[in-house]
């Protein structure tokens, strides 16, 4: 005869409900779906797979947006307009971060630059925040060879291909449209760019052409997060891609029947050709750090800390649009790192306001890293309740469900300081 469980915990005892009724245990639910067989058909006791629809971000291209390239074509000569203020002069400097001030490859910058973009930032924020849906990417399809029948009609059949995707792939995106419609605009020195590079009209940098870069490509890196959307589910990466369309011919149809435009009035459609794509590939996290690095380099592992502070998950909506990413390739976790100084000015002016609750499935532990010597750290840990407090509570033993809060030793629980 089995000794009974014992019932005096909350959590066991809900444990020895949950496997009379057929379910097994709820405290150890996934390690039996791994190891035991269901005979019994009661069902699964585990939530459905959560996915959230992730992030995604397109890297810089490197073109060279000088005076005399500019000059060329007339549809280009806006911007070279002196006004930091504008959408033109925030374009040039997204699109060639050289002229930028950035010393990509040795060499040096204009000093294009323009309080609307960030030249330290390797990506383009507006193409990932208005991005509505990027549609297109290949399943992976697994060639295969069947033999001939026999003379019992039998045949024999294996894989006979590989499971990588090398060929050209378009991806369909949609951008939401804001007021000044910039994406059009963006798409349209792309595509006047790119035409006058082939035509051999306008000239790349000398070192793209040293080194045989296209230098209008951007990569565009896919994430699927958790429902915190703080650890990477999914990742993809596809490279060498460029618009092949500008959808422009529609925003100039008439009609008389409306005031206004109904074309590209919501959205901005285009297709990107993309030369390669990878699916959950490890290095895609380590070349993704690096890309942040070769445009920032105070974002290396050796000297980060010194700059910017890792936002804890409790504060993260409060540094909404701000902060530089980073992945930590041992947990997957999409990290954001702002500076010092304005981490510590923002929680000093917004910390003692109640921000809206952590999810019940939070990071488990949040890691605060230390502040610069001088600067105060008001920030605090957040853990979660576990599963077992919220099966104690139901049981009928009165514990606190939400977040516990302990004071910041100052410590740097996951060694953000090591180098890579």
């Amino acid at each position: 005869m089995s000794t009974p469980p014992n019932t005096t915990n909350g959590t066991n005892l809900l444990d020895a409900i949950s496997q009379a009724n057929g379910l097994g245990t709820q405290s150890s639910s996934y390690a039996e779906l791994l190891s035991g067989f269901n005979h019994r058909s009661v069902g699964i006791p585990l939530p459905t797979h959560a996915e959230g629809s992730g992030i995604t971000f397109f890297t810089r291209p490197n073109m060279n947006l000088s005076y005399d390239n500019l000059a060329i074509d007339r549809i280009l000569t806006p911007l070279l307009t002196e006004n930091k203020y504008t959408l033109q002069r925030a374009i040039r400097a997204m699109l060639d971060p050289v002229g930028a001030g950035l010393n990509l490859f040795t060499m040096i910058g204009r000093d294009i630059t323009t309080p609307l973009f960030d030249s330290k930032c390797a990506f383009m924020p507006i193409l990932s925040t208005t991005t509505l849906s990027l549609s297109g990417w290949p399943d992976i399809a697994l060639d295969t060879y069947t033999s001939h029948e026999g003379v019992l009609r039998e045949n024999w059949s294996y894989m006979d291909g590989n499971s990588k995707t090398y060929t050209s792939t378009d991806l369909n995106a949609t951008f939401r449209n804001v007021g000044g419609d910039p994406i059009t605009l963006l798409l349209m020195v792309w595509a006047t760019y790119m035409d006058h590079i082939h035509r051999g009209t306008m000239v790349p940098y000398f070192q793209s052409i040293m080194t045989n870069r296209v230098d209008y490509h951007t990569r565009i890196f896919r994430f699927t997060l958790d429902p915190t959307r703080t650890r990477i589910q999914k990742w993809a990466s596809a490279i060498g891609c460029f618009p092949i369309g500008v959808p422009i011919g529609a925003a100039m149809n008439y009609t008389s029947d409306n005031t206004y435009t109904q074309e590209n009035a919501d959205a901005v459609s285009t297709t990107f050709r993309a030369q390669l794509v990878e699916y959950l590939d490890p290095i895609i996290f380590n070349e993704f750090n690096e890309t942040v690095i070769m445009f920032n380099a105070e974002m290396h592992d050796a000297v980060r800390n010194q700059y910017y502070t890792k936002v804890p998950y409790q504060y993260l909506q409060l540094f909404n649009n701000k902060g530089y990413p980073r992945i930590n390739v041992l947990t997957n976790e999409l990290e954001w790192w702002v500076d010092h100084q304005e981490y510590a000015d923002r929680v000093a002016n917004y910390g003692a306001l109640t921000l809206s609750p952590p999810s019940p499935i939070a990071p488990s532990t949040t890691s605060v890293p230390v502040l610069a010597q001088g600067v105060s750290n008001t920030a605090t840990n957040t853990s979660r309740a576990g599963w077992a407090d919220f099966l104690t509570d139901i049981a009928g033993n009165l514990v606190v469900g939400g977040p516990t809060a302990t004071t910041d030793t100052g410590s740097n629980t996951n060694n953000d300081n090591s180098v890579a």
